[in-house]
């Protein structure tokens, strides 16, 4: 069996969950005010702390699974709209409490977004060496790239409908 290398280290990544729910109010300016007037609060902790006293979905998201609903529109009590979407992408989190990283392989039994967990590297004591990996953050997610064995680099300049958005750079390495 041959050794693959590794070029890249995450501390998260994206999974898609299909047995969770996203729920959020309806769109409107009316629904939009009484959430304010009835479930909003103001946060007394840490900025960006939810306080809000939100609705408990779980009776609504089980009688969605028994007539195997994947979307429901529910009224609460104050007269607010709910929709709720049964599938979502979420971030999946560290792995464990000594923060080790993940990698990815394509020919994976673990998981099926591809992702491996090292247990040579973690994101707090024993991070990939800084001689070859270069640490860079984007979108809240640490990423260790191997840059000392790029080979080539390509600036890809996409726009579509979000100047920049889709503008990346591709690395590419001999093997």
């Amino acid at each position: 069996m041959s050794e693959k290398t590794i070029r890249e280290y995450v501390d998260d990544y994206i999974k898609y969950y299909p047995e969770k729910w996203r729920w959020s109010l309806k769109n409107s300016i009316e629904q939009s005010e009484r959430y304010m007037a009835t479930r909003a609060r103001k946060s007394k902790d840490f900025y960006g702390t939810n306080n809000d006293l939100l609705p408990d979905f779980y009776s609504i998201e089980r009688d969605a699974a028994q007539f195997e609903l994947s979307y429901v529109e529910w009224t609460d009590f104050f007269g607010l709209i709910w929709e709720g979407n049964k599938g979502i992408h979420a971030m999946v989190g560290a792995p464990n409490y000594e923060g080790n990283l993940y990698y990815y392989e394509e020919e994976n039994d673990y998981d099926e977004a591809g992702y491996r967990v090292s247990y040579e590297y973690d994101s707090f004591k024993n991070q990939p060496p800084e001689e070859v990996f270069s640490r860079v953050n984007w979108c809240g997610v640490n990423h260790w790239i191997d840059t000392v064995n790029v080979k080539d680099i390509v600036y890809k300049y996409v726009v579509e409908n979000h100047l920049f958005k889709d503008t990346h750079i591709e690395l590419f390495y001999d093997d």
